[in-house]
């Protein structure tokens, strides 16, 4: 369920609309793009999606990587995507504040905990300059175990 860019555009689909969670309603957002990528390659992470830091180091280096299942050991899963508006670009600072108020705000109603109270740790992906210039405004709220130890299960409405 990796998001494929390609020119035009991408769908990314609540996997959780299936649940019986009534606070989670079934949606689907689609992101428009004008960025091309070759097809074999993947930008960016889907909501639920789990993946280890090893893989991780993949991910940022723009080198082959894979996810994981959620249901056995894992270091980070993926809980909210968050599309910044069009635009000149903000400057690092302004992008990396943005999305830690944003994965604050949208922490509670996934893992089913208020942040402060929680055993997780919030991890955050943002576009840098060269990204940004060629279109690609999502950032992305990953959440690991304070302790550093592997999660298993999905924290989605889990209350740690």
């Amino acid at each position: 369920s990796a998001m494929v860019i390609l020119a035009g555009s991408v769908t990314i689909t609540n996997p959780f609309e299936d649940s019986d969670a009534t606070e989670t309603a079934s949606q689907t957002t689609t992101v428009e793009t004008t960025v091309v990528a070759d097809a074999t390659s993947d930008y960016g992470l889907a909501v639920g999606e789990c993946i280890d830091d090893g893989e991780l180091e993949h991910y940022f280096a723009g080198d082959e990587y894979s996810t994981t299942s959620c249901d056995g050991p894992h270091d980070n899963e993926v809980y909210y995507l968050h599309e910044y508006l069009a635009g000149p670009f903000p400057g690092e600072d302004a992008v990396s504040e943005k999305l830690e108020a944003v994965c604050r705000g949208e922490f509670e109603g996934y893992v089913g905990r208020d942040y402060a109270s929680s055993s997780l740790v919030i991890y955050r992906l943002w576009p840098g300059q060269d990204l940004w210039d060629s279109d690609v405004r999502i950032g992305e709220c990953l959440l690991y175990d304070s302790a550093l130890e592997p999660l298993t299960g999905s924290a989605y409405q889990s209350g740690w």
